[in-house]
């Protein structure tokens, strides 16, 4: 027999919680729109579907997570496999990519020449890594016809050259804006004020002699998503690699975590 405090608070409860139900789905229709924009792009359906997997494996080699009753009803392993193949797919159009890139590169190159080289080096790495990722992928599908497994492995080995040589670029191009931060007015008694502007992101602006609140932590951003990615290039580089899986989930997750979460500021 119920008491008659609870009879009480029933209609309470259930009035808080009607009151409070616009509220609760205007917020979580804000949430699902939001999630939504970072489907909405392939460059941001990349990064979100990377986390993800890499999510998922660190999940799956943790054994009370993967014990868990939801994931216990899931074989991670194909899933992951599914996200991955997903991406790659999703890549094969990124030459068009690199196209825009490369003529966006010819028509306004960077002005410090260390940049400029640096620029046309990326372009250069990752057409040849776009290349032989497509043609290893379709050539796995049996799109392409012909190939052993011998070239096929051949092409992604050389393709993860390729992203290693990206990174390694990439750790070059940071280096180098860093350096020219440090310098602004060395660099501007020279006339080179127009590099300055070069290495800005977005047009930030300064906060007194120092680089702006913004850039800085865009800069740390990269600097750990590469440090992440290094280890993983190198991996794929080799035929036998060289990580273990856990520790692949590790970088990977780091990765795309840091990635993500830029891409969750920019669709807010």
């Amino acid at each position: 027999m119920a008491s008659p405090n609870s009879k009480s608070k029933l209609p309470s409860a259930l009035h808080t919680l009607l009151s409070t139900l616009p509220t609760n789905l205007k917020t979580t229709t804000t949430q699902i729109a939001h999630l939504d924009r970072c489907f909405a792009t392939t460059p941001h359906l990349d990064k979100t579907l990377l986390t993800l997997s890499y999510t998922l494996t660190l999940l799956s080699k943790t054994p009370p997570l993967s014990h868990s009753f939801l994931l216990s009803k899931i074989s991670l392993p194909p899933l992951i496999a599914l996200i991955s193949d997903v991406r790659i797919f999703l890549r094969l159009w990124g030459l068009l990519g690199l196209t825009t890139w490369a003529h966006s590169t010819w028509l306004s190159p960077p002005r410090d020449p260390y940049l400029k080289l640096i620029a046309w080096a990326q372009v250069v790495v990752n057409i040849l890594y776009q290349v032989l990722e497509n043609g290893a992928y379709l050539a796995g599908k049996g799109v392409l016809v012909g190939w052993s497994a011998e070239r096929c492995g051949k092409w992604w080995v050389w393709s993860g050259r390729f992203w290693m040589g990206h990174v390694g670029l990439e750790f070059l191009r940071l280096g180098r804006e860093r350096w020219l931060w440090g310098r602004e007015e060395e660099v501007g008694e020279k006339g080179g004020k127009e590099v300055w502007k070069e290495v800005k992101w977005k047009g930030a602006g300064r906060e007194g002699k120092g680089v702006a609140k913004e850039v800085e932590q865009r800069w740390w951003r990269e600097l750990g998503v590469n440090a992440a990615y290094a280890p993983l290039t190198l991996h794929y580089s080799l035929e036998g690699g060289c990580v273990s899986p856990n520790v692949e989930g590790v970088l990977g997750f780091a990765a795309g975590a840091l990635g993500w979460g830029e891409v969750w500021r920019v669709t807010a």
